[in-house]
C-alpha cells in the first residue's frame, strides 16, 4: 500500500482497500487532499479537514466520531507507514462506519442501556421512536 499511495495508483488502491465492516474507506496524502476512497460521504471526498490532519501528525491513529453529510460515523486515522512501522508517513488511512440504529442496539446489548446520538438534524436512537437515520 505504501508504493501505491507514493504512486498515487488510485486503481490499485480503489481496488484492494476493502473491509466488510467498513461504510467507506479514505486514503489522503499527509496534507489531508483524498487521492483514493471508498463509498465516502460527500463532505470528505476530495479533503480530510484540518483539524484531523494536524492531530494525526503526533500519533500514530487516533479514533473518534465524526459528523458527515449521511450522519455521524465512527472513524479510524491512521498514518501510512513502512512494514517495519517507521519512515516518514506519506499520508492517511481512513475506515468509516456510520451510526445507525443497528449499530447502537449491537453497544445496546453489551451495555444493557438505551443509548440515543443528538446532531444538528439527525437523531439516532435505540429507543421505540423511529430514528431519523437507519
Amino acid at each position: 500500500m505504501l508504493r501505491s499511495l507514493k504512486k498515487h495508483d488510485i486503481n490499485w488502491l480503489e481496488n484492494n482497500l476493502l473491509d466488510e465492516d467498513c461504510d467507506f474507506i479514505i486514503v489522503s496524502d499527509k496534507e489531508g487532499s483524498v487521492i483514493a476512497n471508498k463509498d465516502a460521504p460527500f463532505d470528505l471526498i476530495t479533503e480530510i479537514p484540518v483539524d484531523i490532519t494536524n492531530k494525526i501528525k503526533t500519533l500514530d491513529f487516533i479514533n473518534g466520531i465524526f459528523l458527515t453529510d449521511k450522519g455521524p460515523a465512527i472513524i479510524t486515522v491512521a498514518n501510512v507507514k513502512n512494514n517495519e512501522g517507521g519512515g516518514e508517513p506519506p499520508g492517511l488511512l481512513i475506515y468509516g462506519r456510520y451510526i445507525t440504529k443497528e449499530l447502537l442496539s449491537e453497544v445496546k446489548k453489551t451495555s444493557d442501556s438505551d443509548i440515543t446520538i443528538f446532531t444538528n438534524g439527525a437523531i439516532v436512537s435505540t429507543l421505540e421512536q423511529k430514528s431519523e437515520i437507519n
